[in-house]
């Protein structure tokens, strides 16, 4: 907790070392509790155990000699990775319908939106277009999602803080979450076994 990492990151995940680093607070004035809520990586947790997932699954549960995480890593590219087992055929799966509506030949309204925001952004562009961070955003956003179809509020985990068009909405999360169901069960069913 607030230990590693520097810059603007409110969190950031370290694969090599598999530790997830969450920021304390950036601004000063206030109180330490009211300045991690608003400043800090306060509703990053689900995101960065998102690239866990991503890089753990890739690494221990459907190992590739071309790929380390599932989703393919830092890559911009828009086409599915075709390596692996089941698990990365799911990643596949989900990124695909992040990306494309009709695959090869329409973008989805969510990545058309992405890409306005980033021509916006310059230095961070390439930085949201990348299949390990659409992949962790979008597992973010799935995971508020579930939790307020509970009626459970939990900020630690997933509270947005960016521009909205970098998260989906919920109709475009209902349209993946059987595909998130799949993909964590998947990666419990290969954990016990």
């Amino acid at each position: 907790f607030g230990a590693r990492g520097k810059g603007r990151a409110l969190a950031h995940y370290e694969p090599n070392y598999k530790i997830i680093n969450i920021t304390r607070y950036h601004e000063e004035g206030g109180g330490k509790i009211a300045r991690f809520i608003a400043t800090g990586g306060m509703g990053a947790f689900a995101h960065e155990y998102g690239h866990f997932l991503d890089y753990f699954a890739g690494e221990y549960l459907d190992k590739s000699t071309k790929l380390f995480a599932v989703t393919g890593g830092r890559t911009v590219d828009k086409d599915r990775m075709n390596v692996g087992g089941e698990i990365r055929q799911t990643t596949d799966d989900l990124l695909e319908a992040i990306i494309w509506r009709e695959p090869q030949k329409t973008f989805s309204n969510y990545y058309k939106r992405l890409f306005e925001l980033v021509a916006d952004l310059n230095d961070m562009g390439e930085y949201f277009l990348r299949r390990n961070e659409l992949f962790a955003r979008w597992f973010e956003a799935w995971v508020g999602y579930e939790l307020r179809k509970q009626g459970i509020v939990n900020k630690l985990l997933a509270q947005s803080k960016y521009d909205p068009r970098i998260y989906p909405t919920d109709k475009e999360l209902e349209r993946v979450s059987p595909l998130f169901r799949r993909f964590c069960s998947q990666v419990k069913a290969n954990i016990i076994t």
